[in-house]
Order: C-alpha cells, then structure tokens, then sequence
C-alpha cells in the first residue's frame, strides 16, 4: 500500500481493492488505520447481510469463505455504500462493501467508477473455498456491469 498511495484514486475505471490499507488512501474509508480500516486476523467466516446484491452472489448469513484461518481485510465505508458482507463479531466493519459511481465516499469525494472494498488479504487466495471464489467472481462482475 505505501508503494501504490493514491495511484488509484482518481482513474475512471472500475476499481477492485484487496488491499484493505488502501482504502484511506482510495477515500473508501476515513483515515484512522485501525478505526476506519484494517485487518482482523485468524477468520474463516463472514457475515453477508445483503443478500438481495447481485455482489453478494446469492449467499445470506455466515459464509465461510477461506479453508483455513487468514487475515480478513475490513473498512468502515460512508453511508452511501453498498454494504454486502461484516465482520462476523464487529457489525461496523465491511468485509464486502461497494460504491456506485458518482456516490460520495471518504471527505465527499464522488467514486470516479465502480469501486469495491473485498476482505482477501495477502495470501488469503489460495485459501479461499468455493463459496469465497463465488463472491470474488461477483464483485468482478459487479465492477464492469454496464448498469448497476
């Protein structure tokens, strides 16, 4: 993240984020590392709690989404996102959460695209179970749609 900054925040393209120390710096989230967003470690599990999203890819509850523990990746998003997935033990903290382009994120600055916060973290890819890849296939797809 110290190498990328805010290389990202400004493209009109859509825009995936895995990299939750990003988010600040994208405006997906406040600033306050560790308040705004950070890592959680050792889940298996989150909590979708929109299941109506196309992003959420169908699933509803606790999904586990790594075959063994990892760091899970997590932001505290404005009001005006699309919160698709929590932290199965701390409600405020997105694991899954998107923007519309043009909605107001961090200091009201507009999402230039499509931008999406995912909870995949480091080497957490590998580990991901079937239903993980089905998420992460829905946020691509949620990303380029034409329409959202």
């Amino acid at each position: 993240s110290k190498l990328i900054g805010d290389l990202f925040r400004d493209v009109a393209v859509p825009v995936l984020c895995l990299e939750s120390y990003l988010y600040d710096d994208l405006y997906m989230s406040g600033s306050d590392r560790n308040s705004d967003y950070g890592n959680s470690r050792r889940r298996r599990t989150i909590a979708v709690t929109d299941s109506g999203q196309s992003l959420s890819a169908g699933m509803s509850d606790s999904v586990k989404v790594t075959t063994r523990r990892r760091r899970v990746g997590w932001g505290v998003p404005t009001d005006a996102a699309i919160i698709i997935a929590r932290l199965t033990d701390r409600s405020e903290r997105a694991a899954i959460f998107a923007y519309k382009k043009g909605a107001p994120m961090a200091n009201g600055y507009p999402a230039p695209e499509n931008r999406i916060g995912m909870f995949l973290h480091g080497n957490s890819a590998p580990r991901l179970t079937a239903a993980g890849w089905e998420l992460f296939d829905a946020a691509v797809k949620w990303a380029i749609a034409e329409q959202n």
